[in-house]
């Protein structure tokens, strides 16, 4: 007799999951139960859709339920919402979505899969029930926004959370002409990112006329009148016409516990390799599983549309009595906004120190000019095997290509060695220079070897001009324009012929901090002063392009 297979929730896992299952078993019933109108393909990228009215939301990225049973022969049922497991008697009850006063019905199963997904994170602060308040994950959450835009009234909007998809928001209302202001308990945008880097992108947002507010948690909020009153925990206050929160997100596993399943780490369901829960006739997909970091090699969540889809995959593998073919995990995270991408992959330096694990740096910088994006590369890398750690990149440019490829090198457990032996095209942009990638691995064969010794724009903090000199080796005109607080200007040209001439006017006691621009002529010159017997020499990693666009930049 066939079996019969439950597959609650119609995202992407749960889509993924019922295909595969079909795939490796052409005789069992198969239900796929999912509450929205929708089933998903793919992972979502609505809040850019928040920039007009006129894109359509339910294009490109959903299933009809017709293709999807046709294609897999598989019984989809939407507007079709679980609202108990009862698991002594192998059966869900279900009810109309539309409907929450209609009368359930009862499905049994043999083995149900749970891939319900996740729900926003909320802060306590923030009352369920406010009006002019709105969440961000749906294509539903993003109709509502728009019918609430309508109102001419609105024009000051609150988005909570420095998240991929808050900065998106942000930035496609600042698009429509709105006062748009970002709240982020943290001290920078994009938890993902290390400060230094997450600062580019928040000059981006800046110019973009965006007020941050970083560092702040809303402490008491009301309606007073037509708009909305917050109040922070220095007791600043904000106006709103209305609030978006996009705090994040958590495994949606409600469900699951109040059929009585263990939960596990981060707020997911105790599983096996294979997803299966503390029931053994219950398996648990996508984002309601923890995976095991590649790097840290603990556990961790880190849903990403790859992972979700292994995840999915594992189940139905395990569902057919296939050995689950696990392998750690690499957290990813990847931000495009018009006119600048970001993305980090693996671990940041903040995690590293957590882990007391002993790392290096290494930036390769792409200023950008004469048309052409700027790069900025961060790579992370173990002082005592070489191996990569971790990656992080802002652009004004395309950057997906090389976060894959950095997310590659990293999966493949490659060392900083390994990159400087890459045989890589060179870039159309840039000829005659070499691939940003081999560059990165050079430079840090180079640190290895002692040729050069960085210093960090955090490290500026702390260094007394009384006892270093802080050098800019840039032109007269660039230092005139702006530079370094204590700096002393020597250009480039004119230290190299100083040193021929015997004539470096530099105190021999003193340790000495160059930077140039992007750091290129900061190295040249630090290598000179260090091949004419000075060993005390440092080179600022990102030149001052990085210093102005993050110690320098400006605030709102």
């Amino acid at each position: 007799m066939a079996r019969k297979i439950i597959v609650v929730g119609g995202s992407l896992s749960g889509s993924a999951a019922a295909a595969r299952i079909r795939s490796l078993d052409a005789q069992s019933e198969i239900i796929l139960l999912e509450k929205e109108a929708t089933i998903s393909s793919a992972g979502t990228a609505w809040p850019g859709l928040l920039a007009d009215d006129t894109t359509p939301v339910h294009k490109q990225q959903h299933l009809a339920a017709e293709e999807f049973r046709r294609q897999y022969r598989v019984d989809v049922r939407v507007n079709s919402e679980v609202i108990a497991i009862r698991r002594f008697r192998r059966l869900v009850e279900i009810r109309p979505a539309s409907d929450v006063e209609g009368k359930p019905y009862k499905e049994k199963y043999d083995q149900l899969v749970l891939a319900t997904g996740c729900v926003p994170v909320r802060p306590a602060a923030f009352p369920p029930d406010l009006e002019g308040m709105f969440l961000l994950k749906s294509p539903t959450d993003i109709q509502k926004i728009r019918s609430a835009l309508s109102n001419l009234s609105v024009r000051r909007i609150l988005v909570v959370g420095g998240t991929p998809t808050g900065l998106q928001a942000a930035e496609a209302l600042a698009r429509r002409g709105l006062s748009v202001t970002l709240l982020e308990k943290s001290n920078h945008v994009l938890a993902a990112l290390d400060p230094d880097m997450a600062r580019v992108v928040e000059g981006h947002l800046v110019q973009k006329g965006i007020h941050l507010r970083l560092g702040r948690q809303p402490k008491r909020i009301e309606r007073t009148g037509g708009y909305i009153m917050i109040t922070l925990d220095d007791d600043s206050t904000l106006d709103s016409d209305l609030i978006i929160l996009a705090c994040g997100l958590k495994p949606d596993i409600s469900l699951a516990v109040a059929a009585g399943l263990k939960s596990g780490p981060f707020g997911t369901l105790q599983t096996t390799a294979g997803g299966q829960t503390s029931d053994k006739r219950i398996f648990a997909a996508g984002a309601l599983a923890a995976d095991i970091d590649l790097i840290s090699n603990k556990a961790v969540w880190a849903p990403t549309p790859s992972s979700v889809i292994q995840q999915a995959r594992r189940v139905a593998d395990q569902l057919n009595d296939f050995k689950a073919d696990v392998r750690p995990a690499l957290a990813i995270t990847n931000l495009e906004l018009p006119g600048l991408e970001a993305g980090a992959v693996g671990v940041s330096e903040n995690e590293l120190i957590a882990l007391r694990i002993d790392y290096n740096r290494t930036y390769t910088m792409i200023p950008g000019n004469e048309g052409q994006p700027f790069l900025i590369v961060k790579i992370l890398w173990s002082r005592q095997n070489r191996h990569l750690l971790g990656a992080q990149l802002v652009s004004d440019g395309s950057s997906s290509e090389r976060l894959a490829q950095l997310a590659l090198a990293i999966q493949a457990r490659q060392t900083v060695d390994d990159l400087s032996r890459l045989d890589l095209p060179h870039e159309p942009s840039r000829p005659g220079r070499r691939n940003w990638l081999l560059q990165a691995g050079l430079l840090a064969q180079n640190q290895l070897r002692g040729l050069y010794h960085e210093f960090s724009i955090y490290d500026l903090a702390s260094l007394d001009t009384s006892r270093v000199i802080l050098v800019d080796v840039r032109s007269r005109e660039e230092f005139l324009r702006g530079t370094i607080p204590g700096a002393i200007n020597l250009p480039f040209a004119d230290l190299v012929v100083s040193l021929q001439e015997g004539k470096v006017n530099l105190p021999p006691d003193k340790p000495l901090y160059l930077f140039s621009d992007s750091g290129r002529q900061g190295y040249l010159a630090s290598r000179q002063l260090m091949l004419s017997g000075r060993k005390d020499v440092y080179n600022l990693a990102g030149g001052y392009w990085l210093y102005s666009r993050v110690i320098g930049r400006t605030s709102s």
